[in-house]
C-alpha cells in the first residue's frame, strides 16, 4: 500500500480497511489506523490498528511517499502497533 505525503502543513487521516465483500463490518469487522503528519518535524505518525476482520493481514508493507519534490520514498512494515516513519527530505514544491 503507498501512503503520499503532501507537505505544507500538519494533517491527520484515518485509514479504513475491512473485508471488502460484504456486511461484516455492520457488527465492527473493520480496522482503523490513525496517521498524522507533523510538518516542521517532517514526521508522521502511525497509529496502533483498532479494530480486526476475519483474514486481516497481520502485516503490511507501507511505501511512504512524498507527494511532491524529489524525496527518496521509504518503506516500512507496519504490524499493527504505532510508530513513526521519518522524511527528512520531504519539502513543499513552492
Amino acid at each position: 500500500m503507498e501512503i503520499r505525503v503532501y507537505p505544507g502543513r500538519d494533517g491527520v487521516f484515518e485509514l479504513y480497511d475491512d473485508e471488502g465483500d460484504g456486511f461484516g463490518y455492520e457488527q465492527g469487522h473493520y480496522t482503523t489506523v490513525r496517521f498524522a503528519w507533523y510538518d516542521a518535524h517532517r514526521l508522521l505518525k502511525i497509529g496502533s490498528r483498532q479494530g480486526r476482520f476475519p483474514g486481516m493481514p497481520l502485516k503490511q508493507r507501507l511505501r511512504i511517499v512524498c507527494g511532491a519534490g524529489d524525496a527518496v520514498p521509504i518503506e516500512i512494515l507496519y504490524t499493527g502497533g504505532a510508530t513513526t516513519a521519518a522524511l527528512p527530505d520531504c519539502q513543499s514544491s513552492n
